[in-house]
């Protein structure tokens, strides 16, 4: 009889109503979750299609539910073939999990790995819902033979095969 009562204490006491869940929450001025030295491979169909790493990311939950990055990340994508295609890197990252948009910020450079090419700008955000990628701030993109532009803005589409230069100007070194 002692057994099953303490039993029945154990297992009605471990009832979690979502109002306090909820509550608890959004009194977490904080983040709910912290990983240190990330380092993840995003595969589809068997594919290995991205390969995150960051020194430190943030999860919250409430209000909204969104991951940060507050030390910068590397986001290297891959092509079909496996071979690794496009690095984005920055000293900041969030991802919008609502949204499903990722925002880079501060010294964001873009290199297309196959070509050396680079992108560099100050802000990047990359809309997943709508597969592209873009930035409305002040842009510099160097090609490998190294004639240099810079621009007013940069829209291409997620694998970065298709690009756009607003109000491109080609600067000349001598």
């Amino acid at each position: 009889v002692i057994a099953i009562s303490m039993m029945a204490i154990i297992v009605l006491s471990c009832n979690n109503d979502e109002g306090e869940i909820a509550e608890a929450y959004s009194k977490t001025a904080g983040p709910m979750e912290v990983s240190e030295q990330l380092h993840l491979y995003v595969s589809r169909s068997a594919s290995l299609q991205y390969e995150f790493s960051a020194p430190l990311l943030h999860v919250y939950y409430e209000p909204r539910s969104y991951r940060d990055t507050p030390k910068g990340f590397r986001l290297v994508s891959f092509t079909k073939e496996g071979g690794a295609e496009t690095e984005i890197t920055a000293h900041y990252g969030i991802y919008d999990e609502k949204k499903s948009q990722m925002e880079a910020k501060n010294n964001v450079v873009i290199k297309k790995l196959q070509t050396g090419e680079l992108i560099e700008t100050e802000h990047l955000v990359w809309d997943m819902n709508n597969h592209k990628i873009y930035s409305d701030t002040k842009i510099k993109q160097t090609k490998p033979d190294g004639s240099v532009y810079i621009g007013d803005s940069f829209e291409s589409d997620e694998d970065m095969s298709y690009y756009l230069i607003r109000k491109p100007q080609l600067l000349i070194y001598e």
